[in-house]
């Protein structure tokens, strides 16, 4: 079996959705979710973790899929050295629990993941 994996580095836009400060608006993640199918949803994350939560609670009614939480603590929100290496950390991670080899990756990039795009 294929496990079918979305990568994405929750943002404020997502977060904002989950709150309903978006109206009907579903965010990038919940948009990606709405319109695949992913087995599992990793979620990367350096905001609090209550936000993260209230964020996951939110995305269980729109997805199926098994979600898997990382978060980090970041020195800054646009140090891209440490994003870059929470994110491929990440990555390598779910990789090495689910078995590389029966993966299908997706990786989410929004204009607020520019260093999400070199991995």
């Amino acid at each position: 079996m294929i496990n079918k994996i979305l990568f994405a580095w929750i943002g404020k836009t997502d977060l904002r959705a989950s709150q309903g400060e978006l109206g009907d608006g579903l965010g990038p993640i919940g948009q990606a979710v709405s319109k695949r199918t992913f087995s599992h949803v990793t979620l990367i994350s350096n905001y609090k973790k209550e936000e993260e939560q209230h964020f996951i609670d939110w995305l269980k009614v729109k997805t199926a899929a098994t979600i898997l939480k990382y978060h980090v603590e970041l020195t800054s929100p646009t140090d891209f050295k440490e994003i870059y290496e929470a994110a491929t950390n990440t990555i390598n991670d779910v990789k090495k629990k689910l078995g590389s080899k029966e993966l299908q990756s997706t990786y989410h990039l929004s204009p607020g993941t520019p260093a999400m795009a070199a991995v």
